[in-house]
């Protein structure tokens, strides 16, 4: 059993405040602080590919974290000496799914589809296609399954929406892939139970952890289309674990890093205590 909180922790538009709705100012560095405790442990988990991942970790300010899964689960990395190494147990479990195909076959049997557009060069990797759709792609992921299932490819296609760029993104991955296979991967690799993990998404490739049961926070400033999912998802009892960020946690709205933490107080007083203690440090 192991003693640590794992903090589990989406990037943009949940702890990056690259979304259009206001930030505490300050309110990252409460979570700097926080993570700086021995018993914390952290991991983001993000659609970006590992040196975007990097990236933001410099531009953003963000605390290193110990463990990275990037790429929407495709890809998971340890820090070993500093560095950050990928975890080759996680891509022997995946790569099975796709039985060794090209990722540019893939794409030449999708490339004629209709408001299929390919994302830029840096959303791609080996085990991730990435695409945009001006419109709900619930046909077009249809489509995909049809054509992938003609080469005995086992995909799962993941999508969701960005509302800074107005699109829908479609990632098409291993059948095993996914944030939460991938999370709880690491779960049971570290020793780390529901007890003492936290995740905090605010998109449509984090709905299979914040229905899974693994206790989970939703930022405020999530957008209405994935609140009214999740609003289904209570009324089936399918989202038992989940608290949503309010905005009457200290002075902090709720929004990105803000939701974060009032959701860690939430699931965990002693991180409340600890957060409460840096807040007023920081006002002294």
């Amino acid at each position: 059993m192991n003693n640590s909180i794992l903090i589990c922790t989406d990037l943009d538009r949940t702890l990056i405040p690259n979304g259009d709705k206001p930030v505490n100012d300050g309110a990252l560095d409460i979570f700097t602080e926080l993570c700086q405790a021995n018993e914390i442990q952290l991991c983001y988990v993000t659609g970006r590919n590992f040196e975007l991942t990097k990236d933001a970790i410099v531009n953003y300010h963000l605390p290193k974290a110990n463990f990275l899964i990037c790429d929407v689960g495709a890809s998971v990395f340890y820090q070993d000496n500093n560095q950050y190494v990928i975890d080759l147990n996680w891509q022997n479990e995946i790569k099975s799914d796709w039985n060794d195909t090209d990722i540019n076959l893939i794409h030449e049997l999708l490339y004629d589809i209709n408001d299929l557009n390919l994302q830029e060069q840096e959303s791609q990797s080996i085990y991730k296609l990435s695409y945009y759709s001006k419109f709900n792609p619930v046909n077009i992921v249809s489509n995909i399954q049809i054509r992938l299932k003609s080469i005995n490819v086992n995909t799962n296609i993941i999508s969701s929406y960005d509302d800074i760029k107005n699109l829908y993104l479609i990632d098409i991955l291993p059948k095993s892939v996914s944030k939460l296979h991938a999370v709880n991967y690491l779960m049971d690799k570290n020793g780390d139970s529901y007890d003492n993990t936290i995740f905090c998404g605010d998109s449509g490739n984090d709905i299979d952890i914040f229905v899974s049961g693994i206790p989970s926070v939703i930022v405020k400033n999530a957008h209405q289309n994935i609140l009214n999912q999740i609003s289904e998802f209570e009324n089936n009892g399918k989202a038992f674990n989940l608290y949503k960020a309010k905005g009457n946690f200290h002075h902090l709205n709720g929004n990105y890093v803000s939701g974060i933490l009032e959701g860690l107080s939430y699931y965990h007083l002693s991180l409340g205590s600890k957060i409460s203690d840096i807040i007023k440090s920081l006002e002294n």
